[in-house]
């Protein structure tokens, strides 16, 4: 810790993972649906704490899932390797060494699964980071992926060239409460550690080098060189080049929603059970005597409903005590529609702020179909679009790193699924008129949502070419011109 740049590093990366906690972790609650609810006062906090957690639908989740759904990756192609400098877009056999490569990297870390996770993260916080290094735990390690989420892991930028990765920061709590750092950089990977437990009371910390002692590591090798050139550290912004949860404007309406929900079902109970009040003239029976048995003193308060007679309170079944009076009555239960109605119109709200279809957040009937459906869907397909070509070229940069840890020159293609598939008549028979208008094969069932290794699939394969000789067997026998082929 004597170079002072490092230092200075070291500190600048673990303020800038304090400063991100915050809004990281109020994205991922929002996403989980575990957001803690905004109360107007502490008396109604109090007498709503037993169903804030309990009432919850998340229509926050399916801003994300309708995009998450929708990114799948198709396939990995490697566009360019070394044996095809005079065509650098002609795509290689399957069995070049960078197509061998890569699969066998996509298979040994099962990437069909890591990568639906790493598109959540990115979806759920706004960003996520993956690391790519060699195994060190044998010798000529293939590359390995990790997924690391952004509370763990930021990127530091160069102030005047925001594509250029300085160096990168990972720190993370050890089995005995000590904290571990690495900077990653283009050269080295710097290794640090607490040299005390992190705990609330433990205040400063001190940092140090570290080496690990149990792999026979000495003082001087806290340092591990990257030969490289890279930072092995991989940025997925799903709206590059900002960090922003897809559902960051839906907080608003969730929040909404999410009290209107607590408050119907805080009211329920007065629908089953209502309040009640009784009016009582002089001489009448005292109010302890008349408390009813069905409803036992409150278990939440050491005051019996004997002793709360002259301080009514609100509550299902209860029943309110007015001396000197003689009548009784129901108090009336809020109206769901005063609930309901809102909720409905937050709902719709939320689904334009996020450029989501409102059939994916409502509950009964029929969903549209054809075009309505496809017409509705639109900005969702241009979102999805926009996601696809910025976390692509994050992929991209990452399966490029992986080949050069596996000592293969290449680039890179990553191919998405079909946003959506058009396959009902409507769509079908739009596809037929405009073949019939002339428009390419390829350009029709493009829009029906075939990919373009799909297409180069069905495409007829070339005749083999012929050779100088052919062997066309013994001399065919002569055939007759009349119908029974006679040759008599």
């Amino acid at each position: 810790m004597d170079d002072t740049a490092t230092s200075y590093d070291l500190k600048a990366g673990l303020a800038e993972l304090d400063a991100e906690q915050p809004d990281l972790l109020e994205a991922w609650s929002m996403y989980e649906g575990s957001a803690p609810e905004v109360f107007s006062s502490a008396r109604v906090a109090r007498f709503l704490r037993s169903t804030s957690r309990k009432f919850r639908i998340n229509w926050c989740r399916t801003t994300v899932t309708a995009v998450l759904n929708r990114l799948s990756i198709a396939a990995v192609q490697a566009v360019s390797s070394a044996e095809d400098e005079e065509d650098p877009l002609a795509l290689p056999t399957e069995d070049t060494p960078a197509q061998v490569a890569l699969d066998r990297f996509w298979y040994a870390n099962r990437l069909g699964l890591l990568a639906v996770n790493i598109h959540e993260a990115a979806l759920g916080y706004g960003e996520t980071y993956a690391i790519v290094w060699p195994d060190t735990t044998v010798e000529n390690g293939e590359p390995l992926l990790h997924h690391n989420p952004p509370t763990q892991v930021r990127i530091v930028y160069d102030v005047e060239n925001p594509r250029l990765k300085r160096y990168a920061i990972k720190r993370w709590r050890l089995s005995d409460k000590r904290l571990r750092a690495n900077l990653y950089y283009p050269d080295r990977i710097e290794r640090y550690v607490t040299a005390q437990p992190a705990t609330e009371e433990s205040g400063a910390l001190t940092w140090r080098p570290y080496f690990d002692e149990d792999a026979g590591e000495t003082e001087d090798q806290w340092e591990v060189d990257n030969p490289y050139g890279v930072v092995p550290v991989f940025h997925f912004r799903p709206q590059w080049p900002v960090a922003r949860p897809e559902h960051l404007e839906a907080y608003g309406a969730q929040n909404g929603l999410n009290k209107l929900l607590n408050s119907f079902y805080g009211t329920v109970d007065f629908q089953v059970f209502p309040q009640r009040y009784a009016l009582q003239d002089t001489g009448a029976p005292s109010a302890a005597s008349m408390a009813d048995e069905d409803f036992a003193d409150d278990e939440d308060t050491d005051q019996s409903r004997a002793d709360l007679r002259d301080q009514p309170h609100a509550g299902p079944g209860t029943v309110w005590w007015l001396e000197k009076a003689k009548a009784v009555g129901t108090f009336p239960a809020a109206d769901p529609k005063t609930f309901w109605e809102p909720i409905q119109q937050l709902v719709q709200n939320l689904a334009v702020v996020t450029d989501t279809p409102l059939h994916l957040y409502q509950f009964g009937g029929a969903p549209p179909s054809g075009e309505s459906r496809r017409a509705a869907s639109e900005p969702l397909y241009a979102k999805v679009t926009n996601r696809q070509d910025a976390l692509g070229a994050t992929w991209e940069e990452l399966f490029e790193f992986a080949l050069k840890v596996a000592g293969v020159a290449g680039k890179v293609q990553v191919d998405w699924a079909p946003i959506d598939r058009a396959e009902d008549k409507d769509a079908l028979e739009a596809a037929k008129a405009k073949r019939e208008l002339g428009v390419p094969d390829e350009v029709v069932l493009m829009e029906l949502g075939y990919t373009d290794r799909e297409m180069a699939s069905w495409a007829p394969q070339p005749a083999p070419a012929p050779s100088d000789t052919i062997d066309v067997g013994p001399e065919p026998l002569p055939v007759s011109d009349s119908p029974g082929g006679s040759t008599t």
